[in-house]
């Protein structure tokens, strides 16, 4: 294929996200107009491009050049947060990632990242709405990440797995009896009997080392990370004011996981506006808080 087609054919791709992130932002916003905090209501209709009631309008530029003003900026992280938690993960796929389910770009591309930075940069772009809604992305953003470099087999089916667990206690339970009739037959001199009773313990022990977890192998970086965002991503841990997800990402941490500091900074930032107050790490100056 020609470069240049293909030059052309990503940037058609590009300016259709673009768009698609405007659209779907704008929608989030008159959605959850009336939930939204004054100040951050107070922002967008002074940039011009929202009326009093969350209605978009028609405009080509901001009212003025302040960095809250530039409503189409807000409008596409929130935007791209929201296409990327509507992603679909492949959860379980082959090993070799050529065999895999394709990852989707909405959950996978480095501007949900980019948005989060942008959301955090403006102060009255720091609504616990946008934020509960950035800090899922970016949670599922890191989720997609790892999965780009571990792709987790495809399950047993359920029936097969208890039939494995039942048969494992079944061997663990014929341990004593296995046990015995071992020892008996050596008093016989029953090598036969008593090398087939040695080996069922034998099995009954790797029974029990399985269950316990012994000799398992380690779980590397990128299945470690995969497991921790996924139970993450899929038990909502971000909460409503954020002290949840805080101590959920320390504890990542904890486990070896490697946390992005943006998701520390919006679960921090999401725990003091949703406690009406800022900390003294980003509280705002008086002169900033007086406009």
């Amino acid at each position: 294929m020609d470069a240049r087609f293909e030059e052309w054919l990503e940037d058609e791709d590009s300016a259709a996200r673009y768009v698609a992130a405007k659209i779907e932002g704008q929608s989030v916003i008159r959605g959850r107009w009336r939930m939204l905090a004054e100040e951050t209501r107070t922002a967008l209709v002074d940039s011009g491009f929202y009326s009093l009631s969350g209605e978009r309008r028609d405009l080509d530029s901001p009212a003025t050049s302040l960095p809250q003003h530039d409503a189409d900026r807000l409008e596409q992280a929130v935007g791209r947060f929201k296409l990327c938690l509507a992603a679909t993960l492949p959860l379980a796929t082959a090993k070799d990632p050529e065999k895999g389910s394709p990852i989707p770009h909405e959950a996978h591309t480095d501007e949900v990242m980019h948005g989060a930075d942008a959301l955090l940069l403006v102060r009255d772009w720091q609504d616990p709405v946008f934020l509960r809604l950035a800090l899922r992305a970016v949670i599922k953003h890191q989720q997609a990440n790892a999965l780009c470099m571990y792709r987790p087999e495809s399950t047993f089916a359920p029936a097969w797995g208890w039939i494995g667990a039942l048969f494992k206690a079944a061997l663990m339970l014929a341990m004593p009896v296995a046990l015995a009739a071992g020892l008996v037959a050596s008093v016989r001199q029953d090598v036969g009997g008593a090398a087939l009773a040695f080996y069922l313990v034998g099995f009954g022990v790797l029974a029990i080392l399985s269950t316990a977890g012994i000799g398992a192998k380690k779980k590397d970086g990128f299945e470690l990370a995969y497991g921790h965002w996924t139970r993450f991503q899929l038990n909502d841990w971000v909460g409503v004011t954020g002290a949840g997800a805080l101590e959920r990402l320390r504890q990542m941490v904890q486990d070896g996981v490697n946390v992005p500091s943006v998701a520390f900074d919006m679960a921090e930032t999401l725990r003091c506006r949703s406690a009406g107050r800022f900390s003294e790490s980003i509280r705002a100056e008086p002169a900033e808080i007086a406009s």
